[in-house]
């Protein structure tokens, strides 16, 4: 019987609905997690609580408590919703967000679990490991869509095919021309949500001879420079990574047009 339920684990396949990280800190986050287990056939079975290894592309970066499982023929789901999660090794760590945030198909990994299976009143060893295959975020895609009519705010819109959230506070990020000029600034609280969403940011737009050099292009890059706050967040180095094309759309081409124009008048330039 043990061998038989250990097979039936082993084929199951865990779907994961959604999953969040947040709250991050020097060395920790906080971690959401809804997925739907399926394939574990007409049983009815309880998994007992069991500690997992979260594992990436560069190996394992930290510790899961995974709560009991209810087994049904019916539903069987795995629900987590806060749970702080201690950083065990950075490098891995920063390996996987940047998988999970660039890759159009990524992974999660649950592994090196050691519990017992409780059915019929009777408990059998069992080890549980998953990988969990998720769409990654593939950038993710963003574009400024409208600005305010004073030109000091941007409004962005991001899609997100991705199960996994990720709340990067408050940002700011470089608009960088293909000489890696920043053309413009921009800075706001960004929580990428799954499926598309809005956020407002601050636009400052730099120095003239980058404007002049945006002009005409039909694209710029949105590269991550920090987030504000605690500067030793773990969030202050991952947000580097964020490199995506931005599409260059006429509402931000108006706007650094029109930062243009102010540059020169007030250096008495007529325009």
């Amino acid at each position: 019987m043990e061998s038989v339920i250990q097979a039936v684990v082993n084929l199951s396949k865990v779907d994961i609905k959604h999953v969040r990280i947040a709250g991050s800190t020097a060395d920790s986050f906080l971690f959401t997690l809804d997925a739907q287990v399926y394939r574990t056939g007409p049983f009815y079975a309880t998994i007992s609580a069991m500690s997992l290894d979260l594992v990436g592309p560069k190996g394992r970066y930290a510790k899961l408590e995974l709560p009991q499982i209810s087994i049904t023929p019916r539903e069987t789901r795995i629900r987590i919703s806060d749970q702080k999660i201690e950083i065990l090794d950075m490098s891995a760590f920063h390996a996987t967000t940047e998988h999970l945030t660039k890759a159009s198909k990524a992974t999660l990994n649950l592994e090196n679990g050691q519990g017992t299976v409780k059915m019929m009143g009777i408990s059998f060893p069992l080890k549980f490991s998953k990988k969990c295959e998720i769409l990654g975020m593939a950038g993710p895609r963003t574009e400024f869509f409208a600005t305010d009519d004073g030109g000091d705010a941007v409004f962005a819109k991001v899609w997100n095919p991705s199960p996994l959230e990720l709340d990067l506070g408050i940002a700011e990020f470089e608009c960088r021309n293909a000489d890696g000029r920043a053309v413009a600034r921009v800075r706001g609280r960004m929580g990428v949500l799954r499926g598309e969403s809005k956020h407002e940011m601050d636009v400052v737009v730099t120095a003239e001879d980058n404007m002049t050099s945006a002009v005409g292009m039909s694209e710029l890059w949105m590269v991550g420079v920090g987030v504000e706050g605690d500067t030793d967040t773990w969030m202050n180095e991952a947000i580097r990574s964020y490199n995506i094309e931005l599409p260059l759309t006429p509402e931000m081409l108006r706007l650094i047009g029109r930062k243009k124009n102010e540059v020169l008048a007030a250096n008495g330039v007529t325009v």
